[in-house]
């Protein structure tokens, strides 16, 4: 940073995760979200829960890191723009102290696969394809929270898990009792992309603030409306009613009833996995990345020459 300072070389940091304000860099303990950290000169409260690698000695190092960069003023005066992922981001950081002028957001984006936006028929999206999950199967992404829910609402609402993680044993156990839910462990990325724009609707059940999942791009691009916790990246990129649902964070019961709702409005899901297609081409395409990441170069270029 110093470095390219001193020479004049603009800089610009992607924030892809909490890392500058939480040695964790997930705002995430003990099964919940933590801000312990946010606000305080160095994380003192990371080091008793020992939240990076779980040693208290590694966690030192991080917190010692962030606090002699606050100090020498590197966040605020050595680098020119940063690149929030969504507008949630971007006030956690500025909540922080980072200049707000200095905040830019611009999401992640993923390549159109050309696959149909929504299927013809809304009953067959409603009954053969069922619902589905991606992603790893831990604690953080509310994979006990989605087994609950599911245990409340029976044989006629399939679930597809697709993923693996340390929580894999709990999805095992549930599908054993719950034949209604299919673990397909993992599967390429393609593959991924088929099962998503055959399905009624894609779950995210985070309990964590998340960076921005990139599945719910993907669910925009194949026109699936997301199911999620309205809670960080997910509330910030979801608008309820129009591209998808929101729950109340970490409710079972709250969320089965959304995934209830969903199944019985067949027509207004498809309505809204239109909405979240539009929204794909309006927000999270190569094309209106390609243009925003050159706008960003532009700005760092003109604010290191000033």
């Amino acid at each position: 940073y110093h470095s390219a300072k001193n020479e004049g070389v603009p800089v610009i940091e992607t924030l892809r995760n909490y890392r500058l304000l939480c040695p964790s860099a997930l705002f995430f303990h003990n099964g919940r979200v933590c801000e312990a950290c946010l606000g305080h000169y160095f994380a003192w409260p990371s080091l008793r829960h020992a939240c990076y690698r779980d040693r208290k000695s590694a966690t030192f190092v991080v917190a010692t890191m962030n606090a002699f960069h606050r100090t020498i003023g590197t966040w605020r005066n050595k680098v020119d723009i940063y690149i929030a992922l969504t507008d949630f981001a971007r006030q956690k950081f500025i909540h922080a102290g980072i200049p707000p002028e200095k905040i830019v957001v611009k999401p992640n984006f993923v390549f159109d696969n050309s696959y149909p936006a929504q299927h013809s028929s809304t009953e067959k999206c409603r009954i053969r394809n069922g619902d589905l999950f991606i992603g790893r199967l831990s604690q953080e992404k509310g994979i006990d929270v989605l087994m609950k829910a599911w245990a409340q609402l029976g044989s006629e609402t399939p679930l597809s898990v697709v993923g693996d993680g340390p929580m894999s044993n709990v999805v095992v156990r549930a599908a054993e009792e719950m034949p209604w839910i299919r673990w397909l462990g993992q599967k390429k990325p393609r593959d991924t992309i088929k099962l998503m724009g055959e399905s009624a609707f894609l779950l995210l059940p985070s309990i964590c603030y998340e960076g921005m999942p990139r599945t719910i791009v993907e669910a925009f691009m194949t026109g699936t409306p997301p199911i999620a916790f309205n809670l960080g990246a997910m509330g910030s990129m979801i608008e309820h009613g129009r591209t998808g649902l929101l729950c109340e964070p970490g409710n079972f019961n709250d969320l089965a009833a959304k995934v209830s709702w969903a199944t019985e409005h067949p027509q207004e899901m498809q309505r809204m996995g239109k909405a979240a297609r539009n929204e794909y081409e309006k927000k999270y395409t190569a094309e209106k990345n390609y243009s925003r990441l050159i706008e960003i170069y532009r700005m760092a270029i003109v604010h290191a020459n000033h």
